[in-house]
């Protein structure tokens, strides 16, 4: 994943160019902006327990829909159409190679 963080921004302004490029990729994600001087230690300790919090949630979300997912049947039609798909596929696949 990537991570963004702008130190030091000119009068907490994004630079035009910085700004657009954040429109075009990723634009539901925020901006950081970290003072000049860097974060106090406080807010340091809080960054870190937050992130430590959100990993403990994310680990929790994927095993609960790891679960979730190997409980749940398939329904025959799905499979079938799968085969029927990738023998297609593979039937393509020989026409252009000949």
């Amino acid at each position: 994943m990537d991570h963004e963080i702008l130190v030091g921004a000119k009068n907490n302004q994004l630079d035009s160019r910085d700004f657009l490029q954040r429109q075009e990729e990723k634009w539901w994600l925020p901006t950081p902006k970290v003072p000049v001087n860097g974060l106090s230690e406080d807010s340091r300790k809080k960054l870190h327990h937050q992130r430590d919090a959100t990993s403990q949630i994310l680990k929790a979300a994927m095993a609960i829909n790891t679960q979730v997912l190997s409980d749940m049947e398939v329904p025959d039609t799905y499979l079938n159409s799968i085969l029927k798909v990738t023998i297609n596929c593979i039937s393509l696949f020989w026409v252009t190679i000949l």
